[in-house]
């Protein structure tokens, strides 16, 4: 009896004992733990160790430092020491204090004059040039130097020098208890501790050898860190091994203190602590997995067998085995497959009638039908009506692409059609497209490509339909050239008889009217030449005179004169060859002579047949078979071929009005037509200019609310808050300005006031037409002196206006910027003692037209273009306060409203600005005097 009868009952213990999951997220979690702990407590260690070691080195500075200090003011002070006894108290504190070597004092002039201990020959030597007696730092308090080897000890020494009243204090410093200092501090095997100066020079190292050889360590990035002023631990490599090293800093010499130890060493007990939990794990996990594994083994094993039978089925072979009885679950599992297998069967049964009725229709339709893969464009799948038409059978077409059938250019053409409706994503139509295939030659296709997509929406083939239109295409191509032929004709004299008749119509009908009338009949050109073949023909004209050169050639010459314009009726006379009789009828359109209708070959009573065989002779025709033929030429009395000559005469004229029937019909389709497609293409244009320009006006349109909003807001906002600033600065720090700062805060000023009014004069123009303007009736005598007083010009320039200015219709802001600007510049550049500007205005018509003119400094001709561009000025700005978008706006206002401006100048002779406003917008409005 089974333990368990369901498999989630199994699984669910299975898995309560095995648990790996568990055991390797605590494992995992404890051995992060306990490793990163342990490498923190190591760095803490090292950085605790570092900081304790620059506090050492710290204290061993403070002595000598306040030893110095001591001494200066003990030398500041002359009553204590007089200078006979500065020797001997340099020399007692050499030996009270060991950490100096030896101790000096300079002059004013850097002159030694007191050292310990004593030696003449160092008197008055001149030590000006010393790093310690013009330190580079701007400093009355100690200078520490950097450090170098003393020549009497052998040991890393230091300067230390202080100002005094007359010159300087300097102390040599022996720094060789730093060796002992680092020497005792045991960091494992391999690590070690170090002082470095502020240039990166080792000054103290257990090996002494390293601080003898000056080592610079400048380079290592643990060093920088410190030289940077950082207290940092890291890892960094050196000498080809990775190390971990903590760094603290000497406050008074800047001095950089390394702990360092290879990470090797340094974590080599993290490293068995790990080993050690890892082994644990792994241990665990091995149980676990055993465990599980036996689970999946007794559970998995139905499985394998499902798993064959699925094969099976995959295979086609839909007869299911029912697995022995194992569990519930897979029981009921057992059964869904014997379902599903009876189901797949049935569908596959139902799909393979499906696929082979879709592929009969497919096969049998008379398009070509294509489907192509795509990503590579490569073809994979070919209906039989495709396999005719190019020429290849679909085993040499699947898996290949249009590069492998066509020449390139078509091959490039189908690439690009095919890209475009899988780019696209819809149908494309190609009303036409020219083929090269294999045994039919070059065909003309109408192609439908459709995209064949995913459930996403991305294509994943491309199906195509093309139709055959050669035919079709030809037929047309004909109709259209006999058309284009009938609407040009009778100007141009190119009409030719086959433009007119369907030929071989014509001959059915000549065929059967000859055999009716029992005579021969052909129609020729003007010049006798043949249109239609023969009908009736006796064996005299055909096979005998016609045989011969001569004969040939008389019989085209009689052709044309017999079938000459005779509208009267049909010319009937003897053959001008063989002297049979013929007649003849002309076929005109529009009185152009297009062709002849000939009839005859008979004999009448009038022949005179000893004539003929002279002339037998005379062509060079056998004579005897001559005779014969002539026997066979049909007899008939002049009555009777003159009532045939008279149908025939009948029939041309038919042939004549109907051909220009034909000629005026396919005139007048052809205007029509043309002048239907004239206007479809004229709609089509014009609907298209009207969308380019409605787009290109809206994305002008939101451009310039976007750049009006960044305008007025994103650099507004900034301006005004340097605006304020500069202002309390002003204000509230006056006293501390200098003149110098005043002019700069003066500047600041005036620089944010100028790309305030930019800013301003930006918008302004971009307003202009894009905003709706109200407008009103406005009195220019009334408007002018308004803007005079708010321009305020100074009593040096008289303004006068002209008493006769219209009342006009517009934005009385518009005609305000107009003025004021004109004005305003007029004032603000004149260089005259005495001003004098003059408004006026002139009748010229449709317009009015209006002048500013000054008596100022006048403008060069060649920038009379140039001052109506925004941003242009003449005067640099420094000079003189302006942006340069004034007379753009003017300019703009007034070409909106109509009318345009130009100024006429000269340098030094003034300038005078006119416009023009249009008349149609003024309104005759009686003043009220």
């Amino acid at each position: 009896m089974k333990l368990f009868t369901s498999l989630r009952h199994l699984f669910t213990v299975n898995f309560l004992l095995v648990a790996i999951a568990p055991i390797l997220a605590i494992g995992g979690i404890t051995l992060y733990s306990v490793t990163t702990n342990m490498q923190r407590e190591i760095a803490e260690r090292h950085l605790l160790l570092a900081r304790s070691l620059a506090g050492e080195v710290e204290r061993f500075l403070q002595e000598p430092s306040g030893l110095l200090r001591q001494m200066a003011s003990i030398l500041e002070e002359e009553r204590i020491i007089m200078p006979g006894q500065i020797d001997v108290y340099f020399d007692s504190v050499l030996t009270h204090y060991q950490s100096f070597e030896s101790i000096w004092m300079l002059d004013a002039s850097g002159k030694i004059r007191h050292l310990a201990p004593y030696r003449r020959d160092f008197l008055l030597i001149d030590a000006s040039a010393q790093e310690f007696f013009h330190p580079p730092v701007n400093t009355d308090d100690l200078y520490w130097s950097l450090t170098s080897i003393s020549l009497q000890t052998g040991n890393p020494t230091l300067t230390v020098s202080l100002p005094l009243t007359r010159g300087r204090l300097i102390g040599f410093l022996n720094l060789g208890v730093l060796h002992a200092i680092t020497k005792r501090i045991s960091i494992g095997a391999q690590g070690y501790a170090a002082i470095i100066d502020r240039d990166g020079t080792i000054i103290a190292h257990p090996d002494q050898a390293v601080v003898a050889q000056r080592a610079n360590a400048g380079d290592i990035e643990l060093v920088q860190q410190g030289l940077q002023g950082h207290e940092v631990t890291m890892t960094y490599s050196a000498r080809k091994m990775a190390y971990i090293g903590c760094v603290a800093l000497v406050p008074t010499t800047k001095w950089v203190i390394i702990v360092t130890q290879p990470v090797d060493e340094a974590f080599a007990g993290v490293r068995r602590m790990r080993e050690i939990l890892g082994s644990g794990i792994l241990v665990a996990t091995a149980f676990a997995l055993l465990i599980a594994l036996f689970s999946l083994r007794k559970t998995l094993s139905p499985f394998t067998q499902l798993t064959l039978q699925a094969e099976q089925i995959a295979a086609g072979e839909y007869r299911f085995e029912p697995l022995p009885r194992y569990y519930q679950e897979m029981d009921n599992l057992s059964r869904s497959f014997t379902m599903m297998s009876e189901a797949i069967k049935s569908r596959e049964d139902a799909l393979r009638e499906s696929q082979e009725f879709l592929h009969n229709i497919v096969e049998n339709i008379p398009n070509m039908i294509f489907v192509k893969d795509a990503e590579h464009l490569r073809f994979v799948q070919f209906n039989k009506a495709g396999e005719t038409l190019l020429g290849y059978n679909r085993e040499e077409l699947i898996g290949k692409n249009d590069y492998d059938f066509f020449p390139v250019e078509q091959a490039d053409f189908f690439v690009q059609k095919d890209r475009d409706v899988l780019a696209r994503r819809t149908l494309l139509n190609i009303p036409e497209e020219t083929i090269q295939t294999k045994t039919l030659g070059e065909r003309i296709l109408h192609t439908k490509k459709i995209p064949i997509l995913d459930k996403n929406g991305h294509p994943l083939y491309l199906l195509g339909i093309s139709e055959d239109i050669t035919e079709r295409k030809h037929i047309e191509d004909a109709l259209n050239k006999r058309i284009l032929a009938l609407t040009e004709p009778l100007e141009t004299g190119e009409i030719a008889f086959h433009d007119l008749f369907n030929l071989e119509d014509i001959q059915k009908i000549q065929d059967a009217f000859a055999a009716a009338m029992n005579v021969a009949s052909i129609i020729t050109t003007p010049e006798g030449i043949p249109i239609t073949q023969p009908s009736n023909f006796c064996r005299l004209c055909r096979d005998v005179i016609r045989n011969t050169e001569k004969g040939r050639t008389n019989c085209f010459a009689s052709d044309a004169i017999i079938g000459g314009q005779n509208l009267a009726g049909p010319t009937i006379q003897p053959c001008l060859s063989a002297g049979l009789w013929d007649a003849g009828a002309s076929i005109t359109v529009g009185g152009r002579h297009l062709a002849n209708w000939l009839i005859g070959q008979v004999k009448n009573e009038a022949v005179d047949e000893e004539r003929l065989l002279k002339y037998a002779r005379e062509i060079g025709a056998d004579e005897e078979e001559f005779r014969k033929a002539l026997q066979d030429v049909p007899k008939m009395s002049s009555e009777q071929f003159q009532r045939i000559a008279t149908v025939l005469f009948l029939l041309s004229n038919e042939l004549s009005l109907k051909a220009y029937q034909n000629v005026q019909q396919a005139r007048f389709i052809a205007q029509r037509k043309r002048a239907e497609e004239e206007v479809r293409l004229l709609n089509a244009q014009l609907e298209q200019r009207v969308h380019e320009r409605t787009a290109k006006l809206e994305a002008a349109n939101k451009e310039l609310q976007s750049f009006a909003y960044i305008i007025s807001h994103d650099l507004k906002s900034p301006l005004r808050a340097i605006s304020r600033l500069a202002d309390w600065l002003v204000k509230d720090y006056a006293s501390c300005f200098d003149d110098n700062g005043k002019n700069m805060a003066a500047l600041l000023i005036g620089r944010v006031k100028r790309m305030d009014d930019l800013i301003e004069g930006i918008l302004a123009y971009s307003r202009i037409g894009h905003v709706p303007r109200p407008q009103q009736a406005i009195d220019l005598r009334l408007l002018l002196p308004e803007i005079v007083v708010s321009l305020a010009p100074p009593p040096t320039i008289a303004i006068h206006i002209a008493p006769d200015l219209p009342i006009i219709f517009s934005n009385k802001a518009d005609m305000y910027t107009i003025f004021s600007n004109l004005i305003g510049n007029a004032i603000q550049f004149m260089d005259k003692p005495h001003g004098k500007i003059t408004i006026s205005c002139a009748d010229i018509g449709e317009f009015w037209q209006f002048s500013v003119a000054d008596n100022g400094p006048g403008i060069n001709p060649k920038y009379h273009e140039k001052i109506f561009q925004i941003f242009q000025t003449l005067h640099p700005r420094d000079e003189m306060e302006r942006i340069g978008v004034g007379l753009a706006i003017v300019k703009k206002v007034i070409k909106l409203s109509g009318g345009t401006i130009w100024v006429n100048s000269e340098e030094g002779q003034g300038s005078t600005f006119i416009f023009t406003f249009p008349k149609e917008n003024a309104l005759p409005i009686p003043r009220e005097e």
